[in-house]
């Protein structure tokens, strides 16, 4: 995001208290990755990158840096406009996007553990309730940081 309205609006101040906050909440924390769950979005929304004691998908999720479509933009852009045909640039571009899409599958996530299991819908409650039950005595100190964000 960029521009003068994002900055009208203090988003970025407003997502890096966010940040913040998750990354020192004391509680335990379960992440479940819905559906897109890409760049800061997952950060602020307590990914595995803040070591949360459990990350579980749904079958939709999807954690990466970037979408399919910024993803080939951003590493293409050179090789996508080189190509005059256009049918063999969209066949390219279809190529590339079934790749990163493998990439970010939640079932290749889950085989690096990234995802500690991945989960259908109806069993979601359940699985939440037994995942906090079984961490519900677990107690987590502030972290030690000599600055902070004034919340």
């Amino acid at each position: 995001m960029a521009g003068s309205q994002v900055e009208k609006d203090a988003v970025l101040e407003k997502g890096k208290k966010f940040i913040y906050a998750t990354s020192s909440a004391t509680v335990p924390k379960q992440t479940v990755i819905v559906r897109k769950a890409y760049g800061a979005g997952v950060y602020a929304m307590g990914g595995p990158a803040y070591d949360p004691e459990s990350t579980i998908a749904l079958p939709s999720g999807e954690i990466a840096v970037m979408g399919p479509e910024a993803a080939i933009n951003a590493v293409y852009r050179r090789t996508i406009d080189e190509i005059d045909d256009e049918e063999k640039r969209e066949r390219f571009v279809e190529e590339k996007r079934e790749e990163y899409r493998r990439d970010i599958d939640v079932h290749r996530m889950a085989s690096e553990v990234v995802i500690d299991e991945i989960v259908p819908p109806s069993a979601l409650r359940d699985e939440l309730e037994a995942r906090f039950a079984f961490y519900e005595d677990v107690e987590k100190d502030l972290p030690d940081k000599k600055h902070g964000t004034i919340l």
